[in-house]
């Protein structure tokens, strides 16, 4: 299982004094849309700026803006991150693990840190949106502007 943290930055998180935006992040990553669109989307499921998000605002806004996507594992969980990635390396996945989201995509974290050794305590597989193609699902630019936001 390989890491990154290239992508996991919003746009410019000092000067919109965003924290605690993981799930923004993961929603984003996972997505394929920009930041502003996954932070606003959050904010139409009960995210309030600078605190957590709770599980219920990710399961209901893939709910509603991925219908063909599902919840793929939840708790009680005794798998690992790493277990989850090698069972799913191919794939979008929003993840959520004790206090933190991230996205894995193609057995890729995108995280500050790997995750390797948490245990798995929701999994979100993120299928592409029913006005996306599987190719334009790939180009995010495309892909979130038809997107419902």
């Amino acid at each position: 299982m390989t890491w990154t943290s290239t992508q996991y930055s919003n746009p410019d998180p000092w000067q919109i004094g965003e924290r605690l935006d993981c799930a923004v992040r993961a929603i984003a990553i996972a997505m394929d849309i920009p930041y502003a669109d996954a932070h606003a989307l959050l904010r139409e499921h009960g995210r309030k700026p600078k605190h957590r998000t709770a599980v219920i605002a990710v399961t209901n806004l893939i709910a509603q803006h991925r219908p063909t996507s599902k919840l793929t594992y939840h708790r009680p969980s005794k798998i690992t991150v790493a277990q989850f990635a090698k069972l799913n390396a191919k794939g979008r996945y929003v993840m959520f693990i004790r206090g933190h989201f991230f996205a894995l995509v193609d057995g890729m974290t995108h995280s500050f840190k790997s995750h390797a050794t948490a245990r798995v305590l929701w999994a979100w597989e993120i299928k592409p949106s029913s006005t996306c193609s599987s190719e334009v699902f790939e180009s995010s630019s495309t892909c979130s502007d038809k997107l419902n936001v």
